[in-house]
């Protein structure tokens, strides 16, 4: 952007209160008002309110995590991370973290469940991040939408040790979400055995989750 629209631009969200000059720094800094902005947009999401009794009850239960996601732009942001695996590995994945569609299975499964013009428009755009080395990319996301459409859910790996397998839920109002589940996996023959464990009941979860959505999109319209 030119300089005189980035003054402009600037000058008025110190005028809105939404930033604040640090004098020592020498550069702008957000304000609490973030928060608070936070706090509305939770404060609405009564679909996460529905949901997370039962992600508990699956995270506790197992010692499993247990995270739900919403796509925005190039990432999917956690609304809610329940962390009861048994490793300390991404204990700082808290509501609002952001992770890449292209390599999260919360984005894969993202990614399967759009329709094609959706999806093609993303892929393009995803495309655009790796110029000359898309294809182990896009090898990955044609992968996983094979696994989804076998199963269900589809696997990525989260860090040395650390699995996920995500699904996709539609709401009522179609929007799209992605859940998952991630656990400690030292090996493939262990991830293999684990996810005939886990993929029923990801599956299950997902389906407790949309029902009880459902339930109270039919109750607001009966009032």
């Amino acid at each position: 952007l030119p300089r005189p629209t980035v003054s402009r631009l600037t000058r008025s969200l110190v005028e809105e209160g939404f930033l604040s000059f640090d004098f020592e720094q020498r550069a702008y800094r957000l304000t609490p008002v973030y928060l608070s902005l936070a706090l509305v947009y939770r404060d609405d999401l009564t679909e996460l309110d529905l949901a997370l009794p039962a992600m508990r009850a699956v995270a506790e239960g197992e010692e499993i995590n247990v995270g739900l996601a919403v796509p925005d732009q190039y990432d999917m942001v956690y609304l809610a991370s329940v962390r009861r695996g048994r490793r300390e590995l991404f204990r700082r994945i808290v509501p609002g973290s952001r992770r890449p569609v292209e390599t999260t299975s919360l984005g894969l499964c993202y990614l399967a469940a759009l329709d094609e013009a959706s999806r093609e428009s993303l892929l393009q755009r995803i495309a655009s991040k790796y110029p000359g080395a898309e294809a182990p990319v896009m090898t990955r996301i044609a992968h996983a939408r094979a696994e989804i459409a076998s199963r269900g859910y589809c696997l990525a790996d989260w860090h040395d040790g650390m699995v996920a397998m995500a699904t996709a839920l539609v709401a009522p109002d179609r929007s799209v979400y992605a859940l998952n589940v991630s656990f400690s996996s030292p090996d493939p023959a262990s991830t293999t055995r684990q996810a005939r464990r886990y993929g029923p009941m990801l599956l299950e979860l997902a389906r407790r989750i949309t029902d009880a959505w459902s339930a109270r999109a039919r109750e607001r319209s009966a009032a």
